[in-house]
């Protein structure tokens, strides 16, 4: 699964530019992690405009997440039920 992360995409991008001012980006959204800014002043900036769509991708991820722990879950009781043999 790690292999189709974001994190395995992002050596082959080119250096982050700021979303707001389009300089050289050190720093990225804490909470989405998808948009990147050289200041926090840019940050600041550009919020009203960023809010709805990290609202989305937190969303998303969160969600992704979920169905992560769920399909893990089921994966456990599978396992267990089939060790489980009953007592005759």
């Amino acid at each position: 699964m790690k292999l189709y992360s974001s994190e395995v995409f992002e050596d082959f991008m080119e250096d982050p530019k700021c979303g707001e001012c389009g300089k050289l980006a050190t720093q990225r959204c804490s909470k989405c992690k998808n948009s990147w800014y050289c200041s926090r002043d840019c940050q600041l900036r550009q919020w009203k405009k960023h809010k709805p769509v990290c609202a989305l991708f937190t969303m998303n991820k969160e969600s992704e997440e979920d169905r992560a722990k769920e399909i893990n879950k089921n994966q456990k009781e599978k396992a267990l039920a089939q060790t489980k043999k009953p007592l005759i």
